[in-house]
């Protein structure tokens, strides 16, 4: 599959030099997964035990794995074995006239890309090459009596980055862990890289719960809610219903289902709240380019117009939520574009807009660790001047390339600085807290003491819900579900 000629000239006029990641994305669509296990459910060393158990790496680098150990519900054949042409240890490019193209292509980032790579800290993140030890940075909790990497190098193919995840681009090696009976029980999720680094190192501390504005399929969410410990929620909202019934699925597998459940347009959020949430995920839809390779139809029918249409529902979804965001919270906003049309230019016509009511801030220093997430494109804002919105936007907002991660993404943290009200008043929905402790409420709702946990809670005229006691006071919006029903 290959991108439409239009695509690739308009994203070159975008891009620059660094538009040659639209070719290295075509020549090789195949991203780096992070394999996170679940709280409580799950931990890494059963992961790395159930991959050397079953999977095998042979020396002409040909997975296999072990079919006994399938779901029952999924007719994969046994003796399965896929040449890798693409594997971690190959500096995630076998390209080495793409290498070169792309040292030119470099340039066009700033290379000062974080305050932490300038102080000289240790990088804990390998660089996915030939020469690396894939398990130097097994943390000192992991059992060491599993022997993970062995001298026939049988079952190293990935490369463990935290106590709660490993990465790996072996299809074999993925195709094995997505049909096993771990994975259809919960016990880990499988995701973009990307996707889990900008949660795992998201500032949660300061908040009560946090808001999952476009949650589906949930991996975001899920994540936060295990950092959380499962003892914040997260709400969870998608307005499609499809994609909805999607994520519904996947808070069922992995135990999640109290979550409180929302179905409104991101971008009327701040209809019903603002400067309450304390926290935000916003993973707006986008042009995602990687989608757009597999999918013929979206292909065909790519347009700048969708580009320059998608940047402006982005906005308003971004603008709503700001107004909606809690003074001192903080908004992930993210995409898996590589357009700055969806990404730079979307912060910054926020950051013009609020001016000095938001700021963007850095990631944690641990995120940076890895020197090869890069700061904003600079071909993207160099035609205009670089005003104060843009030096912010350069200093902090980041990018992962194709090249280095194998999709793009794009992630920036906004804090509000104090609180900022629309000039159209907000309709808080009706919601009321009957407490399962008051002795009156017990006689009239027939609460009994099994119940003293939960805290009955209406929303609107007739839906009732019992929600953990342990839960902070939450906004009030059209839930259609949380907790549990009465």
């Amino acid at each position: 599959m290959a991108f439409p000629e239009s695509l690739k000239s308009f994203y070159s006029e975008l891009l620059g030099k660094d538009a040659l990641q639209i070719d290295y994305l075509e020549e090789n669509p195949n991203p780096i997964k992070a394999i996170r296990t679940t709280y409580s459910k799950y931990d890494i060393n059963k992961l790395c035990k159930l991959i050397s158990d079953n999977y095998t790496l042979n020396s002409d680098n040909c997975g296999t794995y072990n079919n006994s150990h399938k779901n029952d519900k999924d007719s994969i054949h046994s003796n399965h074995s896929i040449h890798n042409n693409r594997s971690i240890h190959s500096n995630h490019s076998n390209n080495n006239n793409y290498d070169n193209r792309c040292k030119e292509s470099n340039n066009s980032i700033d290379g000062n890309n974080s305050k932490a790579s300038s102080n000289g800290k240790k990088n804990n993140l390998t660089q996915y090459d030939s020469n690396t030890n894939y398990h130097n940075n097994i943390d000192n909790n992991i059992d060491n009596n599993i022997d993970y990497d062995n001298d026939n190098n049988s079952c190293c193919n990935y490369e463990i980055i935290s106590d709660d995840a490993i990465l790996t681009n072996d299809p074999v090696l993925l195709q094995f862990l997505s049909h096993c009976k771990e994975f259809s029980n919960g016990a880990f999720y499988i995701q973009a890289l990307p996707a889990y680094l900008v949660i795992k190192y998201l500032p949660i501390e300061h908040a009560e719960y946090a808001l999952d504005a476009c949650a589906s399929p949930g991996g975001k969410g899920l994540h936060c809610y295990d950092r959380f410990l499962r003892e914040k929620p997260v709400i969870m909202n998608e307005p499609s219903q499809a994609r909805r019934n999607k994520m519904l699925s996947v808070l069922k597998i992995y135990d999640a289902e109290e979550l409180p459940i929302l179905a409104i347009d991101a971008g009327l959020l701040c209809r019903f709240s603002i400067n309450q949430i304390p926290l935000i995920i916003l993973d707006v839809p986008c042009s995602g380019e990687l989608h757009i390779l597999n999918n013929n139809s979206r292909a065909k029918n790519w347009s700048k117009k969708q580009t320059y249409q998608l940047a402006k529902k982005q906005f308003a979804i971004l603008s709503s939520a700001i107004y909606s965001l809690k003074p001192n919270g903080i908004i992930l906003y993210c995409t898996c574009t590589l357009s700055p049309i969806e990404n730079e230019n979307v912060i910054h016509r926020a950051l013009k807009k609020f001016d000095e009511k938001i700021e963007l801030i850095h990631f944690p220093d641990e995120f940076y660790e890895n020197n090869k997430i890069k700061t904003a494109n600079i071909k993207a804002i160099e035609q205009s001047p670089l005003d104060k919105y843009y030096k912010q936007i350069i200093n902090n907002a980041v990018r992962f390339r194709p090249s280095d991660f194998g999709m793009p993404f794009f992630a920036s943290l906004i804090r509000k600085k104090s609180p900022i009200y629309p000039k159209r008043p907000i309709c808080p929905y009706p919601i009321s807290y009957i407490s399962a402790n008051n002795a009156a409420n017990n006689a009239k709702y027939k609460i009994d003491k099994s119940d003293y946990s939960y805290t009955k809670i209406k929303i609107g005229e007739k839906k009732e819900f019992r929600i953990p006691n342990h839960w902070p006071k939450l906004p009030n919006l059209p839930y259609i579900r949380l907790g549990k029903k009465t």
